[in-house]
């Protein structure tokens, strides 16, 4: 998890500073001048302009770090895992789609659900 958020911040950072960097300050310095506050004009000027460059950031890091199931997998083996990998594992390699359903129930309001174990199947008698 710290490998993904130590590549993407450098994705972040270059693609949100790039615009960052050309954005006008004569529009945030218009703001100032007609009165709104430091963070009225961050919320207001500069936020929205950087809005694109954010969408993007977002959408690299979530396309990075899906793609990166492959790598964990690979070099992490079983010693080293992710969420992803976990329940990859557990479907696959164990036959177990009921742990992998609670391992899959990240969410604080779908725990409970996850707590319960499913009934085992009756026995069936053989003539």
């Amino acid at each position: 998890m710290a490998a993904l958020v130590f590549f993407n911040y450098s994705v972040v950072v270059r693609t949100v500073g790039g615009l960052w960097s050309r954005l006008d300050p004569r529009t945030a310095e218009a703001a100032k001048s007609l009165g709104a506050s430091r963070a009225r004009v961050w919320w207001t000027v500069t936020l929205p302009a950087l809005a694109p460059a954010i969408a993007a950031a977002a959408s690299l890091s979530f396309l990075f770090c899906a793609t990166a199931f492959g790598t964990v997998l690979i070099l992490g083996g079983q010693s080293w895992g992710t969420i992803e990998t976990e329940i990859w594992y557990q479907t696959t390699q164990l036959l177990d789609p009921p742990r992998r359903r609670c391992r899959s129930c990240n969410w604080p309001w779908s725990r409970p659900a996850c707590s319960s174990r499913t009934p085992p199947a009756p026995a069936r008698s053989v003539p």
